[in-house]
């Protein structure tokens, strides 16, 4: 089955920017509706609003960064809705003139909402570092738990109302069981008990909800791909997000030195011209090969050096250095899928539309 593409406006790390191989033409043909020009007047319109949207978000966050803008002070989020043409303003105590003088004077037809945060964005990093040690989640223990309590993600909520964080039961990535070890009773007590305790430790409102970690999916060992000539192979054998290979394109399942299983970020360059993939910093397990999720195929390594802890980004070196400037959507397990350009560097917001959303095509994703 395949679906239509759709251009995605993304935010590469930091002084990188998108970079679509000279191969990608191949890859291309390969995946089912990829490269497809985008003709539907709802999308074309949509993204026109996104643009001038982005650029009145920018102005309000100054330029900044995700991290950066916890700088601005009683600043919590701002979202940015196409669909409806309006920005939701999230804001701890009264904005500033400046702000107040920038939703005054927005561009025709659009709208704005400034919306009461408890905490603000800095309020929010404060209590998030103190759940780490050494830029990543710590352990925590609690009682009637014989192991230690693994943070898989922490994220300030979008109206900043506290922290959003997400546990498993195993001390290490990829080992989790097919199912919930606790029935739905026992399992709800463990998460009042986790929230009791990341109250504590960071000082603000929690909410603690169980997020198993990925199961390993059983292999033989790496197979080689399957090879047809045009006259035996009715299609192009497409790359798929489970089973990736150069081209290399955003938004597939990697497995990390350790067997975790991750996923891969944006192609990008870094200030020396090499061609990286950027994951996520606190999946780094350790630095060594990363391989395919599926057959184990090798894709590349991270060494320490290429990361942005303030970000959570790290680059992976490709030895073969060819990355498609596109991004995989559809469901993750789907037996299908499909893919979006990355057409321009942009900052970062919440979104409340199914455009520029987060590397997996969910909104909201951290």
């Amino acid at each position: 089955m395949s679906r239509p593409a759709r251009s995605f406006i993304a935010s590469p790390a930091a002084g990188a920017s998108p970079q679509a191989s000279a191969s990608a033409a191949g890859k291309t043909a390969a995946a089912a509706g990829k490269g497809r020009p985008v003709t539907d007047p709802r999308i074309i319109a949509l993204e026109k609003k996104q643009e001038v949207l982005d650029k009145v978000a920018g102005q309000l966050t100054e330029g900044l960064s995700e991290s950066d803008r916890a700088r601005i002070p009683g600043f919590t989020e701002i979202e940015v809705d196409p669909d409806h043409n309006s920005l939701r303003l999230h804001w701890k105590g009264t904005p500033p003139q400046r702000v107040q003088g920038i939703l005054a004077h927005l561009p025709k037809g659009v709208t704005a909402s400034v919306l009461p945060a408890r905490y603000s964005k800095a309020d929010l990093h404060a209590a998030r570092n103190k759940l780490l040690r050494g830029g990543k989640p710590m352990n925590l223990r609690v009682a009637g738990a014989s192991t230690p309590i693994r943070i898989t993600s922490i994220g300030g909520t979008v109206d900043g109302s506290g922290l959003d964080i997400t546990y498993a039961d195993t001390p290490g990535p990829g080992t989790a069981a097919p199912r919930d070890p606790l029935a739905p009773a026992a399992r709800k007590d463990r998460s009042r008990e986790v929230k009791a305790l990341t109250d504590r430790l960071t000082g603000i409102n929690t909410t603690a909800s169980y997020h198993n970690l990925p199961t390993e999916t059983p292999s033989k060992g790496p197979k080689a791909r399957v090879t047809r000539s045009p006259a035996t192979r009715p299609a192009p054998l497409p790359n798929t997000r489970r089973w990736d290979s150069p081209a290399w394109t955003g938004g597939s399942a990697m497995k990390n030195p350790t067997g975790g299983v991750c996923g891969s970020g944006f192609g990008v360059q870094n200030a020396k011209g090499q061609t990286l993939l950027t994951t996520a910093y606190h999946c780094n397990g350790n630095n060594g090969l990363w391989r395919t999720y599926e057959h184990g195929d090798a894709l590349g390594t991270s060494d320490g050096r290429e990361v942005s802890t303030a970000e959570d980004v790290q680059g992976i070196d490709l030895p073969q250095p060819e990355v498609t400037g596109q991004l995989y959507d559809g469901a993750a397990m789907a037996g299908w899928h499909y893919t979006k350009p990355v057409v321009r560097a942009a900052q970062n917001f919440k979104r409340s539309s199914h455009l520029g959303c987060s590397i997996n095509s969910r909104c909201g994703d951290r």
